[in-house]
């Protein structure tokens, strides 16, 4: 989905869309794409939302949204 023309989102994409920590990261990214991927960046800007949102659990809902391709890898996989 990142980066491509508008296409259907698979089962697992909206599955994936359906927490609201990681529906507020792709947000993010929708509005700001070429922003970090910074973990620390991403749990600063989720914490006026989502109040003591942990880097370990932002991180895991990014890496999350990475394997349905929803949001670009860092390749470090």
């Amino acid at each position: 989905m990142y980066g491509r023309s508008p296409s259907p989102l698979s089962h697992r994409q909206i599955e994936a869309l359906g927490h609201p920590v990681r529906f507020r990261i792709l947000q993010l990214f929708i509005n700001n794409p070429g922003r970090s991927l910074a973990v620390a960046d991403l749990a600063a800007d989720l914490g006026d939302d989502f109040e003591g949102v942990s880097l370990a659990r932002v991180n895991y809902h990014l890496r999350h949204l990475q394997r349905v391709d929803l949001i670009p890898g860092t390749g470090e996989d």
